[in-house]
């Protein structure tokens, strides 16, 4: 009767005020006669009873995931029909689909109440001793029925979606490549129609786990075009691509709520790759200037024991004219270290295994190649055993 129901169903609304179509209700319709055919029945041995209706609502759990496989098929179906479509890749077919399984779950969830399941134990506990013991176990065997039926079902309900996405990922993939060649808004002129269609049609559960399945995999896509092309592309596609993807990021999380979480969006996966593209629509000369920015951020961090200080005063004295005073260079005194430091004077003196060594400030601009007219200037060598004392100027 299910499969029945299934074949002819054609996955539309039954009405403005639902969302699944007429094979949940039938679907529904059976489980609810089997509810009358029981109660009718009033099977009077309470614990053989209860043990009936457990088997009974094992095969309803049963006949779900069975209804769920065969919602699937019909939909794949569906799909087969749109494999060539540049746009289109989602109907309202499908998410009746995907609407339909929900329904039925939700339903299942609910049936050993509607078969008066809870009462059938109440009054198990209360015919004998024995009763209480034997209705722990069988509401424990329900429980873990229901409980299975469920999580199976909610798999079901992923299969579909990863089933749709599947289905989906050639239109995503060439939207997400035009997009970027282009420059243009291609991905969202795709994705629009079809998740206002989702979001109108999907029962809200549905449409959250839906989107937030189309985002991965759209930053994967995303991902895997800027590895494809991360050493063949210049740096203004990348600012275009870095543009675009924060566009789609904007897209799935408007501000009005409807739809993903702007924070929860910004997955390891998505940060990964705005890093990696902040990097690649660099120019070569920006890139430099980040790496020696990042040496000297490390060179400020206090990690390793500090061992010399060296004194500077640096000042623009008009734009373009830079002044360096190299004044001198000092020891630290470590605790615990493997060496021991001497301060000649204040000098820069570090006595371990090796002999001690002449010293001098080596001055020089980074990066070198946004200086190419500036030379690399140097301090005179102080002798080893003078003190570290260099009060320079270069300008």
């Amino acid at each position: 009767m299910i499969k029945r129901a299934v074949e002819l169903d054609m996955l539309e609304p039954q009405d403005n005020y639902c969302k699944f179509s007429s094979s949940a209700s039938d679907t529904l319709g059976i489980f609810n006669d089997v509810k009358i055919w029981w109660q009718k029945l009033a099977w009077p041995d309470l614990e053989n009873g209860a043990v009936l209706l457990t088997k009974i609502l094992d095969n309803i759990c049963s006949c779900v995931l069975s209804y769920s496989n065969l919602i699937r098929e019909k939909v794949e179906s569906i799909f087969h029909q749109y494999e060539n479509s540049t746009r289109v890749f989602i109907t309202e077919q499908i998410c009746v689909g995907l609407n339909n399984i929900e329904r039925v779950r939700t339903e299942m969830v609910k049936l050993p109440a509607q078969f008066g399941f809870n009462e059938l134990l109440q009054k198990i506990r209360e015919s004998d001793s024995g009763g209480e013991s034997a209705a722990a176990q069988l509401d424990a065997t329900v429980d873990r029925l229901i409980v299975n039926a469920a999580e199976n079902t909610e798999a079901k309900v992923n299969e579909f979606i990863d089933t749709m996405l599947d289905k989906m990922h050639p239109t995503l993939e060439r939207a997400v490549n035009e997009a970027c060649e282009e420059q243009s808004t291609v991905l969202s002129q795709v994705l629009d129609p079809s998740l206002e269609l989702t979001m109108n049609q999907l029962n809200n559960s549905n449409f959250k786990r839906f989107l937030w399945r189309v985002w991965e995999v759209v930053v994967d896509i995303f991902t895997a075009t800027v590895m494809r092309n991360s050493e063949r592309r210049k740096a203004n596609y990348f600012g275009g691509v870095h543009t675009i993807l924060e566009e789609t990021l904007s897209f799935f999380s408007p501000p009005d709520g409807k739809g993903l979480d702007e924070t929860t969006a910004k997955t390891p996966a998505y940060t990964s790759l705005m890093e990696l593209l902040e990097s690649l629509r660099m120019s070569s000369e920006s890139l430099i200037a980040q790496y020696y920015q990042e040496r000297y951020e490390e060179q400020m961090e206090e990690i390793l024991p500090c061992k010399a200080r060296l004194y500077v005063k640096i000042l623009f004295t008009k734009p373009g004219k830079l002044i360096v005073e190299v004044i001198m260079a000092k020891d630290m005194v470590v605790e615990g270290d493997t060496c021991s430091i001497t301060s000649r004077g204040g000098g820069l003196g570090l006595q371990t295994s090796h002999q001690p060594v002449d010293s001098y400030v080596k001055v020089q601009l980074v990066p070198q190649e946004w200086f190419p007219a500036t030379a690399i200037r140097k301090t005179k060598t102080q002798r080893k055993q003078d003190p570290a004392v260099y009060e320079e100027t270069f300008e």
